[in-house]
C-alpha cells in the first residue's frame, strides 16, 4: 500500500499533533468513530483511508495522504495561526544556512515540494510541508512548517556546512554501486532527466540545480569529476528506488543448512567472505 500513510505519519507530515488534535478532528469530520478503543472507518472515511493487515492479525488505519490533504487542511491553517513559531520562509532558511534563497527553491523544487510555475507555489505533495501566507499588498510567501521540513531541509544545511566531512561526497559510480542501482544503465540517465547534470562534449558536469546535490572532485594533475553529497542525494533517490522495488512483484529466497540458523536469526545473513564458522552447503 505505497502512498498510504498511518494517522501518526500522517500529522508529522503536516506538522500537527495526531493526538488529540488529529484524531478528534478526523472523527468531527465524519471519517473516523471510536469504538472500544478501537479506531474505526465510516463509510465516508473509507473514501480516503483502508485498513493495513499484520500476519499476527493486528490491523491499524492508513490514508491516502493526497486525498486526507485537502480534509486536513482547515486543522493545518488553524495550527499555523496559532503557531507562528513553528514557521519558516525561504529566506529565513537561507539566511539561516548562509546560501541563496534560489538554491533552496532549487533543492525543495527537486522534491516535488514547489511548482515550476514562473511564480513559485506548493504543489499537493508541497502543502504536506508548508502553507501560502499573504505578505500583503497582494503578494505572499511560503511559510514552510519547520518540524515537517526538518529531515529534508537538514542535510542541505550539513551540504555547505564548513566542517562537511569530504568522505561523504561519492562519485556517481561509487554512489550506484552503494544504493544497488547501476551507474552506467540507470543513474547517469535519471541525474540528467532531474536536471542534475548534463553531458558536454562527452563529459558530465553539474546544472545550476546540480550544484545543489553535488560538486566537483580535483587532482593535482587537473583532472574533474563529479561527486555527490550522499545523504542529500539519498532524498531523491531511495523513495524512487523503493517505488520500483514495491512495484516488482518477485521473491527473495536463501538456501542454508539447518545448523546455520542459530547464528543467523541472531545476527543477521551475511556473505561467507565476512563469515569464518558456518556450513557452507554452495557445492552440494
Amino acid at each position: 500500500m505505497y502512498g498510504f500513510f498511518s494517522i501518526a505519519q500522517f500529522a508529522k507530515s503536516i506538522g500537527v499533533q495526531a493526538k488529540p488534535n488529529l484524531f478528534d478532528y478526523l472523527i468531527e469530520a465524519g471519517l473516523l468513530n471510536k469504538v472500544n478503543n478501537k479506531y474505526l472507518l465510516t463509510p465516508k472515511g473509507e473514501n480516503y483511508g483502508a485498513y493495513r493487515y499484520k500476519e499476527d492479525g493486528n490491523w491499524w488505519v492508513v490514508w491516502d495522504k493526497d486525498l486526507l490533504y485537502p480534509v486536513a487542511k482547515k486543522l493545518l491553517e488553524q495550527t499555523t495561526d496559532n503557531d507562528n513559531q513553528l514557521y519558516k520562509s525561504t529566506y529565513d532558511y537561507a539566511q539561516e544556512f548562509g546560501i541563496d534563497v534560489q538554491t533552496i527553491n532549487y533543492y525543495l523544487s527537486s522534491l516535488g515540494l514547489l511548482t515550476k510555475d514562473r511564480e513559485l507555489g506548493l504543489t499537493l505533495k508541497g502543502k504536506g510541508y508548508g502553507a501560502i501566507k499573504p505578505k500583503g499588498k497582494g503578494k505572499s510567501d511560503i511559510a514552510w512548517n519547520t518540524a515537517a521540513l526538518a529531515p529534508l531541509i537538514e542535510p542541505l544545511r550539513n551540504k555547505f556546512h564548513e566542517s562537511v566531512n569530504p568522505a561523504s561526497f561519492l562519485s556517481t559510480t561509487k554512489y550506484g554501486n552503494i544504493v544497488g542501482v547501476d551507474a552506467k544503465t540507470c543513474l547517469f540517465d535519471f541525474l540528467q532527466d532531474q536536471g542534475l547534470l548534463e553531458k558536454i562534449e562527452g563529459s558530465y558536469t553539474l546544472t545550476k540545480k546540480g550544484e545543489v546535490f553535488g560538486d566537483y572532485f580535483h587532482k593535482d594533475n587537473g583532472e574533474s569529476w563529479v561527486v555527490w553529497y550522499k545523504p542529500l542525494l539519498d532524498i531523491l533517490v531511495l523513495p524512487i528506488k523503493e517505488k520500483l522495488l514495491g512495484d516488482m512483484e518477485f521473491g527473495l529466497f536463501h538456501m542454508t543448512h539447518i545448523n546455520n540458523l542459530k547464528n543467523i536469526l541472531a545476527n543477521g545473513l551475511y556473505s561467507h567472505s565476512q563469515m569464518t564458522d558456518y556450513f557452507d552447503i554452495s557445492n552440494l
